[in-house]
C-alpha cells in the first residue's frame, strides 16, 4: 500500500505459510520470496512455472546469531546506493544471491552482455518458435571442484564443470505453459553458492518466429510506486499478420517512461503510435 515490494518470509517451514498455500495464493501478492533452503527454492520454482514473475532472495536471516564470508546475500545491481533506486532494481529482479565472501559477478541474460536481465519482465516470443537461448556468466570467484547447474521447471536440465570464471549458453525449450530458465553454481557438496534471477517466455500467436521483445526498465514520475500491481510493465501483447503490426499493452503508473527493446531480425518497425497517435 505504501508502494514498496514486499517479501513473503520463509515459505514452507515454521513461522511462514505452507508451501501450498504460498503457491495456491502466487506468493500473497507479494513481489519478492524467500528462497534459502530447498524447500523455499522448490516453492519459488512451482511460481515461477505458474508464470508467477516473483524475484528470489537470500538474507542474514539465518536465526544463528553469526555472520561471516559464508553468509547469504542478494546483491543488487543498483546505479545508485539509493534507498529508491535499489528498491526499484530489487523489484526490477536486477540482482542474483550469493554468499558474502563471492568476488565476481553473476550475470544472466538473453546475449553474454555485461548487465543482468530484469526477470521482472517475461520475454514475448513467437508461438512458432519451438526454443531460444539465453547466457550466463560468472566474472570470478568459483572454487574449484564447483558445478553450473540450468534449472527449469523446478528441474536441473544441464550441468557444467566450473572453476574461476564461467560463460556458457543454454537453449531454453518453449513448450509448455509458462516455460522459465534460471541458473546456479553448486559446490562440491552440491549445496549453492550462487543463484541468479529466472527468465520467463510467454507465447505471442502468430509473432514471426525469431522476433521477440521485452520491458527493458519503467521509470515511474516518483521514483516509487514499484509493486507488482502497479509497475506490470507489457500486461498483454497481440500481433496482426494481416498488417505487421505488434500491439503491447502497458499497465505503468501514469507518466511512467517504460523502455522497450524489440528483436526483430529480418526488418525494422517503420511507425509507432501511443493509443493510436503517431510518435516518433
Amino acid at each position: 500500500a505504501s508502494g514498496y515490494p514486499a517479501q513473503l518470509n520463509h515459505p514452507g517451514v515454521p513461522g511462514g505459510v505452507t508451501q501450498q498455500q504460498a503457491v495456491d495464493t502466487n506468493a500473497d501478492g507479494a513481489e519478492l520470496v524467500e528462497v534459502r533452503q530447498p524447500v523455499m527454492i522448490a516453492t519459488w520454482d512451482q511460481l515461477l512455472a505458474k508464470g508467477v514473475p516473483i524475484v528470489g532472495t537470500w538474507g542474514t536471516d539465518n536465526h544463528n546469531a553469526n555472520w561471516g564470508s559464508g553468509s547469504q546475500a542478494t546483491i543488487i545491481n543498483a546505479p545508485s546506493m539509493g534507498f529508491d533506486a535499489l528498491t526499484r532494481s530489487l523489484f526490477e529482479g536486477r540482482v542474483f544471491l550469493a554468499n558474502v565472501g563471492f568476488s565476481g559477478r553473476a550475470l544472466l541474460n538473453l546475449s553474454c552482455g555485461t548487465e543482468l536481465y530484469p526477470s521482472r519482465y517475461p520475454v514475448f516470443v513467437s508461438s512458432q518458435a519451438p526454443s531460444t537461448s539465453v547466457c550466463f556468466s560468472v566474472t570470478g570467484g568459483i572454487p574449484s571442484g564447483s558445478t553450473v547447474a540450468w534449472v527449469a521447471g523446478g528441474t536441473t536440465v544441464a550441468t557444467a564443470s566450473a572453476s574461476g570464471t564461467y560463460t556458457g549458453t543454454r537453449t531454453v525449450s518453449l513448450a509448455g505453459a509458462t516455460p522459465y530458465i534460471r541458473a546456479e553454481v553448486r559446490d562440491s557438496g552440491g549445496t549453492q553458492s550462487v543463484m541468479s534471477e529466472p527468465i520467463l517466455f510467454v507465447d505471442v500467436a502468430g509473432l514471426p518466429s525469431g522476433m521477440s521483445f521485452h520491458v527493458d526498465g519503467v521509470t515511474t514520475p516518483t521514483g516509487r510506486g514499484y509493486t507488482r500491481t502497479g509497475v506490470r510493465g507489457i500486461a498483454g501483447a497481440s500481433w496482426d499478420v494481416a498488417t505487421a503490426s505488434l500491439t503491447t499493452t502497458l499497465v505503468n503508473p501514469v507518466g511512467s517512461l517504460t523502455e522497450l527493446e524489440i528483436a526483430a531480425p529480418t526488418s525494422s518497425p517503420t511507425s509507432a503510435t501511443i493509443a493510436g497517435t503517431s510518435v516518433a
